[in-house]
């Protein structure tokens, strides 16, 4: 939290309710409506942000019918990204995405 809340404050936002986490990090909601992300792995965060990057890139606000985050920024040194706050059905976890090039898995793991 002492991370997401340096770069809460440097970006001169509050950290409000704190939105949950998993395997790659945690999520707060901030009184600017956004949800501030911070992910714990350096391979996660990168992919996140590429994805986010990509996303914004292309202008994709929505995937099938559920719902996007905007890109609203990032921090390469404290592994954050900010995004708007967004209601279901939506899509929220890039961390696993892979973004021109291929996952890094087995070609026995991507034949399963």
């Amino acid at each position: 939290m002492a991370i997401a809340s340096a770069y809460a404050q440097q970006r001169s936002r509050s950290l409000m309710p704190f939105l949950g986490d998993g395997n790659d990090g945690a999520v707060w909601k901030s009184n600017q409506q956004t949800a501030i992300k911070a992910l714990e792995r350096r391979d996660s965060y990168l992919r996140e942000r590429d994805a986010y990057l990509r996303l914004q890139e292309l202008s994709i606000v929505d995937i099938q019918g559920f719902a996007v985050p905007i890109l609203v920024n990032f921090d390469d040194t404290k592994q954050i990204v900010e995004m708007t706050v967004v209601f279901p059905p939506s899509i929220l976890d890039f961390a696993k995405a892979y973004v021109d090039r291929p996952p890094d898995f087995s070609a026995e793991v991507l034949r399963d």
